[in-house]
């Protein structure tokens, strides 16, 4: 009986440590179609995800420039002036023995706040793989974004600009945000970059990429963040055995010193990248909770002073329990 007891209170703790890892990715409910106007709701953004995700659209096809033309006319019913940024860019990807060229054609949206310091930038890419419809891969991204641009127009103004962007090319190597990166005048007025992605069919938003010496940063994200989720473990590890980052497109933005965010999902990645990333498959609360990350965050840094962003030492972060992290 006394070698039991020990060997029971260890599968005890085994069992309650395995609960509080899972308990952690605890998904925020849907918020339905009714709710207020200044409010993120993922039912409302699934409309858009239906009309996005029907089918593959890699850039330079006509099921692209479909998509397009429904951003477009979606953005213009909300009273703004979206610009279609068409470009070539030509490129020399790391690790490659070849450049890389291509058309792209980026959609940017301003938003005007009432007094400026620097730019906030939302960013998620509209083209897709060629073999998936890309329901989450990326059309959640840009169905946050839609959303959240409708919550904002909806709120009062904010003292801050935001600026949406909707690259094309990113599966191409991040091809679009090179383009506005490099080229577009409003890089210079953005003080913060964030970027959406995913890699799965749903599962928890988790902060998992940042600008580098981030201690105010993450300080600024714990703050407002609803239901905050995050490791720098991640970006950490990629850093360690490939001497590179995952590959997304704010890191185009950080290298022109932007601070960044950058978050995704990876519940399901069997979907990642096949026809199976699709409208059916996808959760919606994992587009609630990118949706919240975006309100609240815009909303919290639309008011700062963004002139001269602070610097401070890279903070080391997780998750030990759901809302909480230690860092």
């Amino acid at each position: 009986m006394t070698r039991v007891a020990p060997r029971l209170f260890m599968l005890l703790v085994l069992a309650l440590s395995t609960w509080l890892g899972f308990a952690q990715f605890t998904l925020p409910a849907v918020v339905p179609t009714v709710a207020p106007a200044t409010e993120f709701s993922a039912e409302r953004a699934m409309t858009d995800l239906q009309a996005i995700a029907k089918e593959p659209h890699l850039t330079g096809s006509q099921a692209l420039a479909d998509v397009r033309t429904y951003l477009i006319q979606r953005i213009r019913a909300m009273g703004l002036q979206p610009e279609v940024q068409t470009t070539t860019v030509i490129q020399h990807p790391p690790g490659w023995d070849a450049f890389q060229t291509g058309t792209v054609n980026n959609i940017v949206v301003r938003l005007k706040g009432t007094a400026s310091t620097k730019a906030i930038l939302l960013n998620a890419h509209y083209d897709s793989a060629a073999n998936g419809p890309g329901a989450s891969d990326e059309g959640s991204g840009v169905v946050t974004l839609l959303e959240a641009m409708r919550a904002l127009i909806a709120s009062p103004p904010l003292k801050n600009d935001v600026l949406f962007v909707f690259t094309d090319g990113e599966e191409r190597d991040m091809m679009g945000a090179h383009a506005f990166a490099s080229q577009h005048p409003l890089m210079q007025e953005v003080g913060l970059a964030i970027n959406y992605e995913a890699m799965g069919s749903g599962g928890a938003s988790e902060l998992y990429m940042t600008s580098q010496q981030n201690g105010w940063l993450i300080n600024e994200f714990l703050k407002a963040a609803p239901s905050p989720l995050g490791s720098s473990l991640m970006d950490n590890v990629t850093w360690v055995f490939s001497e590179q980052r995952l590959g997304s497109d704010l890191e185009e933005y950080m290298a022109r010193g932007s601070a960044g965010l950058d978050f995704f999902y990876t519940a399901d990645t069997s979907v990642y990248h096949t026809m199976q990333d699709n409208v059916q498959m996808i959760d919606p609360r994992s587009i609630q909770h990118d949706g919240s990350y975006a309100l609240s965050l815009v909303r919290h840094f639309g008011s700062m002073d963004l002139s001269q962003v602070p610097r401070a030492p890279d903070e080391v972060f997780f998750n030990i329990w759901q809302n909480v992290v230690i860092k």
